[in-house]
């Protein structure tokens, strides 16, 4: 899976707003998502990501550039069902961050 997102406000202020992505997707689609784990490297550019949903774990990483990001998911085979919903959730809690 691969998402591409354009911003205009800049690396910085891109991680102060991907910073909490995890945990907010976590908050808002309790009932699909947990276990949301992240690790930014030390500029602070790209951050690993690991969450559960549906019992399946998610794998993958974000790159912040200045002026969008690039989010790549691993999904295991039986999640490739649900990649329409799970890119779907992802656009939209990043539109609502980037707006």
């Amino acid at each position: 899976m691969k998402i591409v997102h354009k911003y205009s406000c800049g690396i910085n202020e891109a991680y102060t707003r991907m910073n909490n992505f995890l945990e907010n997707l976590t908050k808002d689609y309790a009932q699909m998502i947990s276990h949301p784990i992240k690790e930014w490297n030390d500029k602070n550019e790209e951050m690993n990501f690991e969450f559960e949903m549906g019992g399946m774990n998610i794998t993958g990483n974000v790159a912040l550039y200045n002026e969008g990001l690039v989010l790549q998911g691993d999904l295991p085979f039986p999640a490739n069902l649900m990649k329409r919903d799970i890119e779907k959730i992802i656009q939209v809690k990043l539109e609502e961050i980037f707006k």
